[in-house]
């Protein structure tokens, strides 16, 4: 993979255990983090999924790199969020959460996992869909 805008190539050479490839070119939103919680990588899904849901071209021009990705989570949820990213980067394991994030018409689950890269050094989160339903479905 080459480099892109979307990506810091010192926080590349911290994904040696990871396909860069298919990082890139999976299906679901995956960015990377620096230990202060500033975007350092997306990926293609993530620009797929703005784009998906009229996020475009609002979040291409304000979520650049180096925007804390705390500034994208409903006040209320900051601090969970915060505690749990460092926990993973300070105890060194992956951390793993299920979250709604659905939209006006779509019923939509996902998973993510916060990957800790080298000692401390950054995150690696994947953003997997389990389940998108329209809302007149969700039972």
């Amino acid at each position: 993979m080459t480099d892109s805008p979307d990506s810091d190539p010192r926080f590349l050479d911290l994904l040696t255990d990871f396909d860069l490839n298919a990082l890139q070119d999976d299906g679901g939103t995956i960015f990377g983090l620096w230990p202060d919680l500033t975007l350092a990588y997306v990926n293609l899904g993530w620009k797929r999924f703005s784009t998906l849901n009229n996020g475009e071209p609002r979040i291409a021009s304000e979520w650049k790199l180096g925007r804390c990705v705390l500034d994208a989570i409903a006040e209320p949820l900051r601090p969970f969020f915060a505690e749990n990213f460092e926990r993973c980067l300070q105890e060194g394991r992956p951390w793993e959460h299920l979250y709604e994030c659905s939209s006006a018409d779509q019923f939509r689950l996902f998973h993510m996992t916060a990957y800790p890269l080298g000692d401390a050094k950054g995150l690696l989160v994947v953003n997997s869909l389990r389940q998108e339903v329209p809302h007149t479905s969700v039972a």
